[in-house]
């Protein structure tokens, strides 16, 4: 398991602490983990801690709105580089699989509503001024973890592990959206990308 980033030439240089906004979408509601980012001497060994968790409730129009507040509220505009909202994106469709073919469309229109939640919430965050990224959860799983179908057993553990002051009680969701978050930490590479290098490439 992979506890943390790449370790060969990590930059030496003091940083400012940086947040990480990690969403863990979907069609109805979302969930989102807030963590903090120092390094601990370099960029070799940073220091991630927990900060906040929640939901956010409804559709389209309900989340965008709520996640615009969330972000205007942890991510300070006028910092460079100050931070970055990961958003998890849908893995796709997944053709010839053993479901009924009414289990199908509602999955088919399911994944098609979580898209548009994905690409409304990156809209916005991007319109408020701040840098966003997307990430599918097994890329995610297998930047943090090294095994892109890591069980949720498994990063129940790890995650506490990973993140300072990570609560007892936490619900597969938010521990999802830590994970997108900590995918983006971890391709930070040491220090030797920036959050705009990682905001330009668009995803993850």
């Amino acid at each position: 398991m992979a506890t943390r980033p790449p370790a060969g030439g990590c930059s030496e240089e003091p940083a400012l602490s940086l947040r990480f906004l990690g969403v863990d979408t979907g069609p109805l509601s979302s969930s989102w983990a807030l963590l903090d980012v120092r390094p601990s001497r370099s960029w070799c060994a940073p220091v991630v801690s927990y900060l906040a968790r929640g939901d956010i409730e409804g559709g389209t129009d309900a989340q965008a709105s709520a996640l615009r507040m969330l972000v205007a509220d942890s991510i300070e505009l006028d910092a460079v580089d100050a931070g970055l909202v990961v958003i998890e994106s849908v893995e796709g469709f997944v053709y010839g699989s053993r479901i009924s073919r009414g289990a199908g469309l509602a999955v088919g229109k399911a994944l098609m509503a979580t898209s548009r939640i994905v690409g409304e919430l990156t809209r916005v965050v991007k319109d408020a001024g701040r840098w966003a990224v997307t990430c599918t959860g097994a890329r995610a799983r297998k930047r943090v973890f090294d095994k892109a179908r890591t069980k949720d057993s498994h990063i129940k553990q790890a995650v506490p592990r990973l993140v300072r002051g990570w609560p007892a009680r936490s619900n597969v969701h938010t521990r999802d959206a830590a994970v997108v978050a900590l995918a983006a930490i971890w391709s930070l590479e040491g220090g030797r990308k920036t959050i705009q290098d990682l905001a330009r490439m668009g995803t993850l």
